[in-house]
């Protein structure tokens, strides 16, 4: 279940549920450090993914945000135009997500202040 989100009009419409196709493989990138690049959700759309509704985007990229010995969750890009995502955006938001494990990995830890 999504804890906070930033950059959306709106909160994350998507829940991800342990036992699910999709939840399943969500906690699993997150879990093995992975990410996923899905070109176009409508054509080629990842396991588990629901088409009942029109999605707000056609391409995303998901990659895990973990650090020392902690899963912190993931981070997403998304984009209008199919395709419009590259390899040099997942490893840019991997770069940030590395940073954000980070920092988060040093806010956690014994006499660092807050």
């Amino acid at each position: 279940m999504p804890v906070e989100h930033a950059g959306r009009a709106g909160p994350p419409t998507t829940h991800f549920v342990e036992g699910s196709t999709a939840g399943d493989a969500a906690i699993d990138l997150v879990l093995t450090d992975g990410a996923l690049r899905c070109e176009d959700v409508l054509s080629a759309p990842p396991p588990g993914w629901s088409l009942d509704r029109a999605p707000a985007y056609r391409t995303f990229v998901a990659v895990a945000t973990v650090g020392d010995d902690a899963a912190y969750g993931m981070l997403t890009l998304d984009a209008l135009e199919p395709g419009s995502l590259s390899a040099d955006d997942e490893g840019l938001l991997r770069l940030v997500s590395g940073v954000l494990a980070l920092a988060m990995g040093l806010a956690h830890r014994p006499g660092v202040p807050p």
